[in-house]
């Protein structure tokens, strides 16, 4: 945890600015290099203003499945299942980047017929202006959802969610990969549900170290 705040504070005080005037804004840039914020009337450069994440609980995907299942002491089931996982971003300033992600997932889990759904929206500030393929990066996202177990013992939790992260892009331009970052960070996830009826809350540091953006 106090690892997370000095890199938040770092990025969001640095250690000394330069400041140079740039006709309708103002520019900043730490000595260090860490942080440049570009002025507020730049505009993202070409080739980063659109990005998409992949790691194991967001890869963009969709699919529809016909199955057959069969638990202990009752009949086989004909039965489908299908997932849909989309995020998205969007640069509207060399620093900032806003998007959302959607998940949804209706089919058969652990012997469970169930159906999850959830949205969220937010935003990343980084640390590099003009090159987010490479930048350290902070983010919040805060969203709604549902999870619906389906039975006998079946229940609805309506839910919200929050999640803030802190991590650092590095391209892999040099490996030969273009437009594609290895995306390493660390995020708090709060999930609770407001009907409190078969779930009430979870609480995770997630360490992910196995994702990538591709930025374009």
């Amino acid at each position: 945890m106090k690892t997370i705040l000095v890199l938040v504070a770092a990025l969001s005080l640095g250690s000394a600015y330069g400041q140079t005037g740039t006709g309708g804004g103002t520019a900043y840039r730490s000595k260090s290099g860490l942080i440049n914020i570009a002025s507020q009337n730049q505009e993202a450069r070409e080739g980063q203003r659109h990005m998409v994440e992949f790691n194991s609980l967001n890869i963009p995907s969709f699919i529809f499945a016909l199955q057959k299942s069969k638990t202990k002491g009752t009949e086989s089931d004909n039965d489908t299942s299908s997932a849909l996982n989309l995020n998205y971003a969007y640069t509207i300033h060399p620093n900032v980047q806003v998007g959302g992600r959607f998940n949804y997932y209706n089919g058969i889990f652990a012997n469970n017929d169930i159906e999850r759904m959830d949205v969220q929206v937010g935003g990343w500030f980084n640390s590099k202006a003009g090159d987010l393929k490479n930048s350290a990066y902070v983010s919040a996202h805060f969203g709604t959802g549902f999870a619906q177990t389906f039975g006998d013992r079946g229940g609805r939790d309506d839910l919200w969610l929050l999640t803030a992260a802190v991590g650092k892009r590095t391209s892999l331009e040099s490996w030969g990969v273009n437009h594609v970052s290895w995306t390493p960070e660390v995020a708090l996830v709060q999930t609770n549900s407001t009907s409190n009826n078969s779930f009430d809350y979870r609480q995770a540091v997630e360490f992910r170290l196995v994702q990538f953006s591709v930025l374009w």
